[in-house]
C-alpha cells in the first residue's frame, strides 16, 4: 500500500513538472536599438544616457566634453572645442554680458533638457565617396513639462565604429537647423 500512495505522490508530480515545462512561454520582446553594438542608434544611446545624466547648460565644459567626446566625430568634437575657446574669450571681453550659447540644451531643439528619449528610427546610406552614414530619429521628453519632441542626428562610420557628425532641430517649413552652423555663427 505504501509503494501504491508513493508511485501516486511520484506520479502527479511528474505530472506538475510537466505541465510547468510545456507552458507557453510569452513572447519575446523585440531587442532594443540600443542593445547592438555595431549600430548607429547604439551611440546615440550611449551618447544620450550620459547627455540626459549630465545636463550641461550651453556649451559644455571641458570636463563634459571630455565626457561626451568619445561619442563625437573629430570634427565636431573640435568644433564644440572651439567655441569653448571662442565663449571663453567673448566672457573675457563682454564680463558683463551673458555670452552665446550659454544656457539651454545645446544638443536638443527644446527648450528644455530632456528626461527620456527612444529611437524611432536608423536609416544607413552611402555617400560616392564611399563614406557610410547614419541618421537616427529620436523622440526625446521633458517629464517636468510633459512635452515630446524630434530630433534626428547624423553619425559617420569610421574605423572605430559610428561618431556623431552633426545634430539636425527640426522647423516648421523650413529646413532643419544644424548644430554646427550654430556653433560656427555664434561667435561671428
Amino acid at each position: 500500500m505504501r509503494r501504491h500512495w508513493r508511485y501516486l505522490f511520484l506520479l502527479a508530480a511528474a505530472l506538475w513538472l510537466s505541465a510547468c515545462a510545456t507552458h507557453p512561454s510569452a513572447p519575446p520582446e523585440p531587442a532594443s536599438p540600443c542593445a547592438d553594438t555595431g549600430t548607429a542608434s547604439f551611440v546615440v544611446c550611449q551618447f544620450y544616457g550620459r547627455y540626459i545624466t549630465l545636463k550641461p547648460f550651453g556649451l559644455p565644459g571641458n570636463t563634459t566634453l571630455r565626457l561626451l567626446r568619445p561619442f563625437l566625430s573629430d570634427s565636431l568634437g573640435n568644433q564644440l572645442q572651439e567655441a569653448i575657446a571662442d565663449q571663453t574669450d567673448y566672457m573675457e571681453d563682454f564680463p558683463q554680458q551673458l555670452p552665446p550659447l550659454a544656457s539651454g540644451p545645446l544638443f536638443s531643439s527644446a527648450p528644455r533638457f530632456p528626461d527620456h528619449f527612444d529611437i524611432l528610427e536608423e536609416r544607413s546610406f552611402a555617400s560616392d565617396s564611399g563614406h557610410h552614414w547614419a541618421l537616427v530619429r529620436v523622440s526625446l521628453r521633458s517629464d517636468s513639462a510633459e512635452t515630446v519632441w524630434q530630433d534626428e542626428i547624423v553619425l559617420r562610420q569610421t574605423p572605430l565604429g559610428y561618431r556623431i557628425e552633426d545634430f539636425l532641430f527640426p522647423r516648421d517649413k523650413a529646413p532643419p537647423r544644424r548644430l554646427t552652423n550654430i556653433l560656427r555663427q555664434a561667435f561671428e
